[in-house]
């Protein structure tokens, strides 16, 4: 299946022509994997001497025209650096615009999972791109800001009948939930091992950087050699976000594990465990979303967040888990809005400028949206408060309706609590008349929890709640009175006791006037649950000292009430 410069610049000579190489052979695949939908995955070597063409924003390729229609196209590279590299099309005889193609890092699965490990860069390549949609565009050029050594494009062609035929067919939907088309329907590829779970705290908004000018029955095809390539190009487990939307208000499943379900994805590195990815599939830099993907986008937000029991609108801190282009370093307690852009957790302009002005308007009318929503069966779960301290007691209730809407008494539920040995039980309710059931519960930890119903009725499982518990710091200051010159000790015990945590000592000296200033901040390293600090102030008056504990994996941040000493000249 060759691939040439265009006719005109063959026939100018000099260049040498390459072939795309299929990494999988169309029909093997269709054998090994039902579903894949005739999908064919191949690869184009583009070498550094074909930037020859000196231009504004650096050197550009000759045209090249692919043997076959493409849906879309990746690159990857093996310099190091960001070589800004931008891909533009040729479709119906016209160019379109060039499209900057941002590395793929900031999506990329979380450092330390498993998925990370296998979609780590393949020997050579040292960057990816995102990947584009062309629209079945055969040719096309690219752009950087310097000749690319050891770059390689990779296109995916996915076939006409499972476009038309995912367009057609009509789409999923679970109660309450918006109308959405399926994997199956789509001709997903199955991930590479089962799905990770964690928990649903906020929700990324995206785009796919992506051409806009897409038909209805293309949208299928974008999908499919969007999971294509994050799947069989970058190594990751699945596409890495959990729902996409198109231009025509169509919603697509993502990641398997279910919509319903707290899936781990790649779509926001450093956060991925603690939030759900939603794309518009497009490049909104400067374009607005259209009115109809402005809806579906609101309607699957507010069916996505109160599924969780999470609102709208408001804040939440979450621990950042770092990444190379992640804008807090990990183990940041960082404040994001319960809906997000992608631009507010990592290093990127996603999801565009004109999207992203669109935000504040997106979470009102979801919260509208979200108000309006009425469950109809299952078994809800409600935590209150969200945010407690160490073993202090949280309120879980809920109601169970059952698939025929009906409310049932008697029937045993099991409060679950995640950790990484897997769930288990942490308390127990049982339904009254109404179905309404309730519990207390005290934790050490920060987990995710969710219902389970038990015997004599089919299993159902709630969605997943997030409690959040702080530690518990207990400072105390010995001599509490003590003359200039001599020096005083702050101890005292961290709980949940952790092998070695760190702590910030602030000390603070009071004003004439009642008005306190900072004299200085340290470092103190807790040991066993245990810490030590002396001191000796510099002069005269009354101090106070906090200890602030910040937040890991196991528990949010807090600080302690404070402890005072008086120095007497």
């Amino acid at each position: 299946m060759p691939v040439s410069l265009t006719r005109r610049q063959a026939l100018k000579g000099g260049a040498v022509l390459a072939l795309w190489r299929p990494l999988t052979a169309p029909r093997r695949a269709l054998a090994r994997e039902p579903g894949v939908g005739g999908t064919v995955d191949v690869t184009l070597p583009v070498p550094a001497r074909l930037f020859s063409r000196r231009t504004g924003s650096g050197f550009a390729t000759p045209p090249l025209r692919a043997g076959r229609r493409l849906d879309l196209i990746g690159l990857r590279w093996s310099s190091p650096g960001d070589p800004r590299l931008e891909l533009r099309v040729r479709r119906r005889g016209r160019w379109g615009s060039w499209i900057p193609l941002p590395e793929a890092t900031d999506h990329r699965p979380d450092a330390g999972t498993r998925e990370a490990a296998r979609g780590a860069p393949r020997p050579g390549p040292a960057g990816a791109s995102e990947a584009v949609a062309v629209g079945g565009a055969r040719v096309f050029q690219l752009r950087a800001a310097r000749p690319v050594h050891g770059l390689l494009a990779h296109g995916v062609a996915v076939s006409r009948p499972l476009a038309a035929s995912a367009a057609r067919r009509p789409a999923r939907a679970q109660p309450g939930a918006p109308a959405v088309i399926a994997r199956s329907q789509w001709g997903a590829q199955a991930p590479r091992s089962a799905p990770d779970y964690g928990e649903v705290q906020l929700a990324f908004v995206h785009h796919t950087v992506t051409a806009n000018d897409y038909s209805i029955e293309e949208s299928a095809s974008i999908v499919r050699g969007v999971q294509h390539y994050h799947r069989n190009v970058l190594g990751w487990n699945d596409i890495g976000y959990n729902l996409l939307v198109d231009r025509y208000g169509q919603v697509f499943e993502g990641r398997a594990g279910g919509i319903d379900q707290a899936v781990i994805g790649a779509q926001a590195q450093g956060y991925n465990s603690t939030s759900t990815g939603i794309a518009v599939i497009g490049t909104h830099t400067s374009q607005a979303i259209t009115t109809a993907a402005f809806e579906a986008l609101a309607s699957v937000l507010a069916w996505k967040l109160s599924l969780h029991a999470l609102p709208a609108e408001g804040e939440v801190t979450v621990i950042s888990t770092g990444g190379s282009l992640n804008r807090y370093p990990a183990g940041t307690s960082v404040q994001l809005r319960r809906i997000s852009g992608h631009r507010d957790g990592d290093e990127t302009e996603c999801p565009g400028g004109a999207l992203y002005g669109r935000l504040p308007a997106l979470r009102a009318r979801a919260a509208q949206l979200a108000g309006q929503l009425v469950p109809t069966t299952g078994l809800l779960l409600s935590v209150s408060p969200r945010r407690v301290g160490y073993l202090q007691p949280a309120t879980v209730s809920g109601t169970l309706l059952l698939p025929d809407g009906s409310p049932r008494a008697g029937v045993a539920v099991d409060v679950q609590a995640r950790s990484a040995s897997g769930w288990s039980s942490v308390a127990s309710a049982v339904t009254d008349p109404a179905g309404a059931w309730s519990t207390t519960l005290a934790l050490p930890y920060s987990r995710s929890l969710r219902a389970v119903t038990a015997a004599p009725v089919t299993p159902i499982r709630s969605g997943t709640i997030r409690l959040e518990v702080r530690s518990a710091v207990t400072p105390r200051i010995r001599p509490v009175r003590l003359r200039l010159g001599r020096g005083t000790l702050v101890s005292g015990r961290v709980e949940p006791v952790k092998r070695r945590q760190g702590l910030v000592a602030t000390i603070e000296r009071r004003l004439t006037g009642g008005r306190y200033v900072r004299v200085a901040r340290l470092p103190v390293t807790a040991r066993s649950g245990r810490f030590r600090l002396a001191l000796r102030p510099p002069r005269p008056g009354l101090y106070r000292v906090r200890l602030s504990v910040p937040g890991d994996r196991l528990n949010v941040p807090t600080r302690s009430g404070f402890v005072f000493a008086r120095v007497r000249g």
